[in-house]
């Protein structure tokens, strides 16, 4: 299952969502971000998904965490190009192979579960891709989901209502 996810399209995705009373100062670092980084540089390192998008997510959520989400109390669902970055992030999940997770996208997938209703989704994706008999699988299988559950509990949240229990 592969899509185009256009996370990289800022007018119709960000932009076009910012309120007019702030566009004037999105437009300023959108400029900002042209002069200094070229107008294709970042989108095609972006595009591949690897490190750099991994951390580019990372801090995109850690931002909105903090400035959105904690201080306006806005649900995840309601932020603009939330939907298309969670589902290149899962799709990378899928596509990628259990043994090549690299670390950005362990801590990319950690940083969402400020989001904890996306924990039934990283668990289904990553279990169905481990072998019960691959040692280093079940490991890493684990520790990631450690990782997601530890996050969950440092924000003081409870496992959420769509978890799957009878999965696990």
């Amino acid at each position: 299952m592969c899509f185009e996810l256009p996370i990289y399209a800022w007018q119709s995705l960000f932009y076009d969502k910012i309120p007019e009373s702030r566009q004037k100062e999105a437009h300023e670092i959108w400029n900002d971000i042209q002069e200094h980084h070229g107008d294709q540089d970042w989108q095609d390192r972006i595009k591949k998904r690897g490190d750099a998008f991994c951390k580019i997510v990372k801090a995109w959520v850690e931002y909105v965490e903090r400035t959105i989400v904690v201080v306006n109390e806005v649900e995840w669902k309601n932020i603009p190009g939330y939907e298309p970055i969670v589902e290149a992030l899962m799709e990378e999940l899928e596509k990628r192979d259990l043994h090549t997770y690299s670390d950005f996208l362990c801590e990319a997938t950690v940083s969402f579960m400020s989001n904890a209703t996306l924990l039934n989704n990283f668990i289904n994706i990553v279990f169905k891709k481990t072998y019960a008999f691959d040692a280093v699988a079940v490991d890493k299988t684990m520790e990631l989901t450690a990782k997601w559950f530890h996050k969950i509990h440092r924000n003081h949240a409870l496992i959420p209502p769509n978890f799957d229990f009878v999965f696990m």
